[in-house]
C-alpha cells in the first residue's frame, strides 16, 4: 500500500510539473485553436464560445477542441464548449492540464461576477466539481484555466481549484439557473 501511495504522489507531482509547462509552451497553440473553434459555435442569439484543452494521454499529449451548441432558446440539446472538451478528453483517456475558453465578455448570471471575461456557466461549474470528486477524472485541482475575452484579448488565469473557490455559491443558485 505504501508503494502505491508513493507512486501516486510521484505521478501527481509529475502532472503538476507538466501543467506548469503547458502554461508557457502550448499556450499560443491553445489560444489559436480556441479562437478557430469559437467560429464553429452555434447559438440561437449568436453568442459563440470556443475551448481547447491540453490533454496528457498515455505516453504523449493531444489537444481537444470544443464549441458551444444551443440552437434553441428553451429546448435541448444544449452543449457547452467546456462539456465537449471534457467528453473528448475522456474519450482520449487523458487528463486535462490546461483549458482555454474564448468568448465575448459577459457577467455571470448565477453569481453576478464580472471579471471582464466570460466564466464557465453554473452547469459547467457543477460538472467541474463532480469531475473533481471522481478519482478517475479528466480534471485535477491544478488544471490551468484561461478565460479569454474574444473582443479585446484580455484574459484571466486560474487553477481550477482557485476558480471554483471564487464561485463557491453555485449550490444556492438553482433558482437563477
Amino acid at each position: 500500500m505504501e508503494a502505491f501511495v508513493k507512486r501516486s504522489a510521484r505521478l501527481a507531482h509529475r502532472s503538476v510539473r507538466i501543467a506548469e509547462a503547458v502554461r508557457f509552451t502550448y499556450r499560443a497553440e491553445l489560444d489559436r485553436r480556441a479562437y478557430a473553434e469559437r467560429q464553429k459555435g452555434r447559438h440561437h442569439s449568436g453568442y459563440k464560445v470556443g475551448a481547447t484543452a491540453f490533454v496528457e494521454c498515455g505516453a504523449g499529449h493531444c489537444i481537444c477542441p470544443g464549441a458551444n451548441y444551443k440552437p434553441h432558446l428553451h429546448r435541448w440539446p444544449r452543449i457547452c464548449a467546456e462539456e465537449r472538451v471534457i467528453r473528448r478528453a475522456r474519450q482520449a483517456g487523458g487528463v486535462i492540464l490546461g483549458l482555454v475558453v474564448v468568448a465575448a465578455p459577459k457577467i455571470d448570471d448565477a453569481s453576478n461576477l464580472d471579471l471582464g471575461v466570460t466564466i464557465p456557466c453554473v452547469y459547467c461549474r457543477r460538472m467541474f466539481r463532480e469531475e473533481l470528486k471522481n478519482t478517475n477524472s479528466v480534471l485535477r485541482n491544478h488544471t490551468w484555466l484561461w478565460l479569454v475575452n474574444a473582443e479585446t484579448g484580455y484574459e484571466r488565469e486560474f487553477s481550477l481549484e482557485e476558480f471554483l473557490r471564487m464561485v463557491k455559491d453555485d449550490a444556492r443558485s438553482d433558482a437563477a439557473a
